[in-house]
């Protein structure tokens, strides 16, 4: 009797491992899907950041024409300029010669020419100032429809994207004058007060839809009292990881990290970030997406779990 117990009880343990066996892969399949799903997301991301740098250098170039066009403006009103000094002491020269004009045929012949060279300058004057106006007017509007092309490119992307100014932060790491990590390391845990002095002075100069909707607030002055949460929590320590990148004047940055919305909501999040600052490692101008990876970790977790407990279950 003890043996066909034995064996009853093996066989139910063998179908509960079957059982598990199938659980687990299941949750496999469905890893394997949000990966492929995560691939396809990078994938447009690529093509986002390859839209945004090429609009980027149309904006550059653009911005260049427009100082050139500039510069032959700011010429153009240095030779009128001339011209004016020109005519004005012909002017003065026409005044000083008006008591013989009664008494010389000849003065009054210059007076007229005179006269007609200061209408005839009027006139190319005001014909360059009208030519100059609508080269300025076109220059604008090309700007505008260049600017307006790449905030909706930028707005409707569906990913989380913002564009930050961590300049400040750089200067204080500068006047700290780390050597190493270690040293870095070192001073943030004697003053722990650090990192929030740090989150006070990043600036968000713009974010788009995806960024309002993955941290549930509806305009990004919302956004700055969510890190106390962060800063309250066991992962308060990760900003300091993340701040790392400037000490080692990195361009270019992709790391994971975790966020809380505005309801103190946990989100795992996979950030990438550029340095578009004119200057490089300034950090004035810093372009930084974040990818929901939130539901990911979560099947991971429970993968493990599910082989935790089968491991289990096989040692009993």
């Amino acid at each position: 009797n003890d043996i066909v117990l034995f064996k009853q009880e093996s066989r139910k343990l063998d179908s509960q491992v079957k059982l598990e066996q199938v659980l687990l892969d299941q949750k496999a399949k469905q890893l394997k899907e949000r990966d492929v799903q995560l691939k396809n997301k990078d994938d447009q991301l690529n093509k986002i950041y390859s839209n945004i740098e090429q609009k980027r250098n149309e904006l550059l170039d653009l911005y260049e024409r427009v100082k050139l066009l500039k510069n032959e403006s700011g010429t153009l009103k240095n030779e009128i300029e001339q011209k004016n000094l020109v005519v004005n002491k012909q002017g003065k020269f026409i005044s000083s010669q008006k008591n013989l004009l009664y008494v010389s045929l000849g003065l009054i012949c210059a007076l007229l020419l005179a006269a007609f060279s200061l209408w005839r300058l009027f006139f190319v004057k005001r014909k360059l100032n009208q030519e100059l106006e609508v080269k300025v007017q076109l220059r604008t509007r090309e700007l505008q429809l260049k600017t307006e092309e790449y905030l909706s490119l930028f707005n409707l992307a569906p990913v989380a994207i913002w564009e930050i100014d961590l300049s400040a932060i750089k200067k204080i790491f500068d006047s700290k004058a780390f050597s190493n990590e270690e040293e870095y390391r070192d001073y943030y845990e004697k003053n722990p007060d650090f990192i929030r002095e740090c989150l006070r002075r990043l600036e968000i100069n713009m974010v788009n839809k995806a960024s309002l909707d993955l941290f549930k607030v509806n305009k990004k002055e919302e956004i700055p009292g969510l890190y106390d949460y962060l800063c309250k929590s066991q992962y308060a320590n990760g900003l300091s990881s993340e701040f790392k990148y400037m000490l080692l004047n990195e361009r270019t940055q992709t790391t994971e990290a975790i966020r809380f919305d505005k309801n103190g909501e946990k989100i795992n999040v996979l950030i990438n970030w550029i340095d578009i600052s004119e200057k490089p490692n300034t950090y004035s101008r810093v372009l930084l997406t974040m990818v929901d990876i939130t539901r990911m970790r979560e099947i991971e977790s429970e993968l493990r779990n599910y082989q935790e407990h089968l491991e289990a279950l096989v040692l009993e």
